[in-house]
């Protein structure tokens, strides 16, 4: 097989995702010629997942997936949450905690970048972009974003909405806006590159009311820029944060899924501060992400487990 051929030389195995063929064959060709592999579930084993095609995914498991886990060297998670999540399927198994990296950005050029977008946004200097970045689908909640936005008195606040199109398009979320606040509500679809940058730069706060994210690199990279967040308890990195108010975490708010009432008190909190105080707020989140999330903690944390470590979620 070319697969045998192309992985010939190979000491070690990481898989990723389940439910296909190269699971089971990556287990059996690890046990043939006496290697290892790592099992990278990627949100498989959550419970909503496993809801759908349930009876297919609990055949797979039952056939294959719990000897697939269980002879893994190392089953690897991105959030405490996750794993949790799949212990009724990893109980035998060497389950740790990963979480994946985000680039490190310089804040440089942030002052620059507020000024250029704002202007072509027609946003003034004084007021607070708030940004919601992430594919345009129901599960992300982009129009219950832009429901909580309105239900509020933040006069001194814009939401920016960037993304691609998912199951709802960027004309949905646009009619979504009351005219009222057609001025500040912002839908700007998909941007990359420099451009994302930019935008991630003359941001001030994000929001995400998803009902799910296993990790959620949006949110991880917004902290990367020294912004607060708004998000959910379905994010599952937002767990891994620890503080003792706005909902327990020490960055932003945490509020309940789809809560729009909790969602407006914490946009509404988010308006009333200034300048200094969010920034304050989000550099907690960026020197947290600095510490666990960085390329250099993610390739520690790997080289440790393939010395036999289990120190995966330490600086």
């Amino acid at each position: 097989m070319a697969a045998d051929s192309t992985v010939a030389e190979a000491q070690l195995l990481v898989t990723h995702s389940m439910f296909r063929a190269h699971a089971d064959w990556a287990r059996r060709w690890a046990a043939t010629h006496r290697r290892l592999y790592w099992a990278v579930p990627h949100g498989c084993l959550d419970p909503w997942g496993l809801s759908q095609s349930h009876a297919a995914k609990r055949l797979w498991l039952e056939a294959v997936g719990r000897r697939y886990l269980d002879d893994a060297e190392w089953v690897i998670f991105a959030t405490r949450r996750e794993m949790e999540k799949a212990e009724p399927w990893t109980r035998s198994a060497r389950a740790v905690v990963v979480p994946w990296p985000v680039r490190f950005p310089s804040l440089e050029h942030r002052q620059d970048a507020r000024t250029a977008v704002r202007r072509e946004l027609g946003i003034s200097e004084a007021a607070k972009v708030l940004l919601f970045v992430g594919r345009l689908h129901s599960m992300k909640c982009p129009l219950e974003t832009v429901a909580a936005f309105a239900s509020t008195s933040a006069a001194n606040t814009h939401l920016v909405l960037v993304g691609m199109d998912g199951d709802l398009s960027r004309s949905d979320v646009e009619a979504s806006v009351p005219r009222r606040l057609a001025d500040r509500v912002h839908v700007i679809g998909p941007q990359a590159g420099d451009r994302l940058e930019a935008i991630w730069l003359a941001g001030d706060g994000f929001i995400s009311l998803s009902q799910r994210e296993n990790f959620s690199y949006s949110m991880a990279e917004a902290m990367s820029y020294g912004l607060p967040l708004i998000v959910s308890r379905g994010h599952d990195l937002a767990h891994e944060l620890q503080g003792t108010g706005n909902g327990g975490i020490s960055c932003g708010w945490l509020v309940e899924n789809a809560g729009v009432d909790s969602a407006v008190e914490a946009i509404v909190a988010f308006d009333s501060m200034s300048e200094q105080e969010t920034a304050a707020l989000g550099a907690v989140g960026r020197e947290w992400a600095g510490r666990k999330l960085s390329p250099a903690a993610f390739r520690r944390r790997l080289n440790s487990l393939a010395d036999g470590g289990r120190q995966s979620d330490g600086d």
